[in-house]
């Protein structure tokens, strides 16, 4: 069998195969694609290359999960988890150096510091332990980290990053306690990650075009 087309069951909704054994896992993904038609909105009228590929990132995410979560095969998974990954970095990358204009070697201390948050986060916590979410505490933190480090120069933008951590922290839960809950609650949690991550998207969005100046000049 080709391994990229093996069945992948990781979550409390799905008890049979087929396309439709997820069906607020699958739904749920329309949280993704909201946040992806506001920042079409906040972006109109406006040619920032940089912006622009986060809101696309954003469409690709809702039809990655979406496609995981109804043929749920190791192929579909790749096609959930990368457009996530792309959009955490590309999002560091766009703030770093596109709206704030940092040095290379502050921009390369970022990625370096991400990362080190992330290897530590997976370390730290067993995957078992947390039903897959380690690999996403990091971006929890470096969340948060931003948030706190834009206080000064934009606090708008730094209290819609700090929403977007207390809203990922709080979406982590849900992503971690879904396997644990089966018993008591069958439809399991992880649509609460995803209606969560929505607004995490739609926060972190709307923080960076937040920073870019506006046609009127204000921001």
């Amino acid at each position: 069998m080709n391994p990229w087309s093996l069945p992948v069951d990781l979550y409390c909704e799905r008890l049979v195969p087929g396309l439709w054994a997820e069906p607020l896992n699958l739904v749920s993904n329309l949280a993704f694609a909201i946040a992806g038609m506001l920042g079409v909105r906040w972006m109109r009228g406006r040619s920032e290359g940089p912006l622009w590929v986060l809101v696309g990132l954003t469409f690709a995410i809702a039809l990655g999960s979406a496609l995981f979560h109804s043929i749920a095969t190791t192929g579909a998974m790749l096609a959930d988890v990368l457009p996530i990954a792309l959009y955490l970095v590309t999002h560091l990358g766009v703030l770093t150096r596109h709206l704030l204009r940092l040095s290379w070697r502050a921009t390369f201390g970022a990625f370096g510091g991400f990362g080190a948050l992330t290897l530590l986060g997976l370390s730290l916590v067993g995957r078992e332990a947390s039903g897959g979410s380690n690999g996403y505490f990091g971006a929890a933190v470096a969340l948060l980290i931003i948030a706190v480090g834009l206080r000064a120069r934009a606090p708008v933008a730094a209290k819609r990053y700090g929403l977007a951590g207390g809203a990922f922290v709080v979406s982590l839960v849900f992503r971690s306690i879904d396997l644990r809950v089966c018993s008591s609650f069958p439809i399991g949690t992880h649509f609460l990650w995803h209606l969560l991550n929505g607004l995490v998207i739609a926060l972190t969005l709307r923080a960076a075009i937040g920073l870019l100046p506006a046609v009127n000049g204000s921001r």
